[in-house]
C-alpha cells in the first residue's frame, strides 16, 4: 500500500478471495434514511459457490469501465478507514487489480447464495 492508503484491510478482503464474477449490482436510495445502499451477488466460478453483499450507507462509489458482458472485480480488497474520522463511513472496497470498482460504507452483510 501507498502512502496515501491509510486503511488497514479486514478479514473481509479473504472471505471474497476467488468470488470474481458479478451477476449482480444494485445501487437503492433510501428516502426514510437518505442514505444509499447497494447490493452485490459476485459468484466464484471455479466452484459455483456464491455470495450476496449489501453495504449500507454507501459513499463516494466509482464504476469504471462496467458492465456490458462479463463483470469481474478481480482482487477486492476491504479496508478499515475509521481512523480517517469520515461521516458515517468505517469501511472502503476497491478492486485493486483492474480499479473498475470502489466505494465507502458503513457497514457490510455478506451471505452465502444457496
Amino acid at each position: 500500500m501507498s502512502e496515501l492508503e491509510i486503511g488497514k484491510r479486514t478479514a473481509t478482503t479473504d472471505q471474497l478471495v476467488g468470488y470474481t464474477t458479478v451477476s449482480r449490482l444494485e445501487f437503492v436510495f433510501d428516502p426514510v434514511r437518505s442514505v444509499c445502499d447497494l447490493s452485490l451477488r459476485l459468484e466464484n466460478p471455479s466452484n459455483g459457490k456464491a455470495v450476496a453483499l449489501t453495504l449500507n450507507e454507501v459513499a463516494n462509489l466509482k464504476l469504471k469501465e462496467f458492465g456490458g458482458g462479463l463483470t469481474q472485480l478481480l482482487y477486492l480488497v476491504v479496508e478499515d478507514v475509521r481512523e480517517s474520522q469520515l461521516d458515517r463511513i468505517n469501511f472502503r472496497m476497491r478492486d485493486v487489480e483492474r480499479e473498475t470498482f470502489e466505494c465507502h460504507y458503513r457497514r457490510l452483510e455478506i451471505s452465502d447464495v444457496l
